[in-house]
């Protein structure tokens, strides 16, 4: 059975890159696959410390705090749907931290086919500046395993929190986004159980 995970770099509890990040998990569940959340606000973690250990010594990050589980979790885990809101013209301080810790991937990488999904939500209109952000998420997955498909999804033009939740199109997007990236794991043979 395929496993998802989901990441959500969101200081609010439900607000709209919580919510489309539901809705994929949801998409994915409609295969059959088990899910899980992350909310990374709530864990205590540090950035990167840029000492090496990871990719000379070890291969394992040497800072021990909230990560050390989550760390696990993604190894198991098929698929990665990572959500974030866009601050200050990026993604929220708790995905960047939280994204500089996978170094360790890059050493050691993830064994087997997996899929991710990178999804950002804003208030403006359609950005392609803040749709590049989300990409340059997506193109570096693949330097921790094979990751393949990886999409994105953009939230643009979103009003206040709680506006991905009035909008059925981006959340029948979403859905079908999580359901797409698994039926296409399941297609290819993907499963980090079967891996083993």
């Amino acid at each position: 059975m395929l496993k998802a995970m989901g990441i959500s770099g969101s200081p609010r509890k439900g607000g709209n890159s919580e919510t489309l990040l539901a809705a994929a998990l949801e998409g994915v569940s409609e295969v059959g696959a088990d899910r899980e959340t992350v909310r990374l606000n709530e864990l205590s973690y540090r950035g990167c410390q840029a000492c090496g250990a990871c990719l000379k010594r070890t291969g394992r990050c040497a800072i021990r705090d909230d990560l050390d589980d989550v760390y696990l979790k993604l190894r198991e885990s098929d698929i990665w749907i990572l959500s974030s809101p866009i601050y200050y013209d990026t993604v929220s301080g708790q995905m960047k931290l939280f994204f500089d810790r996978l170094r360790p991937f890059v050493r050691r990488k993830l064994p087997g086919r997996r899929a991710g999904l990178i999804i950002v939500t804003y208030e403006d209109v359609k950005r392609p500046d803040y749709a590049r952000h989300a990409k340059v998420f997506a193109d570096y997955l693949p330097w921790f395993g094979n990751f393949r498909p990886v999409e994105i999804l953009c939230g643009e033009r979103l009003g206040g929190p709680t506006a991905a939740s009035r909008r059925p199109d981006l959340l029948r997007k979403a859905r079908e986004a999580g359901r797409k990236l698994a039926e296409a794991l399941l297609k290819r043979g993907g499963g980090a159980r079967r891996r083993r």
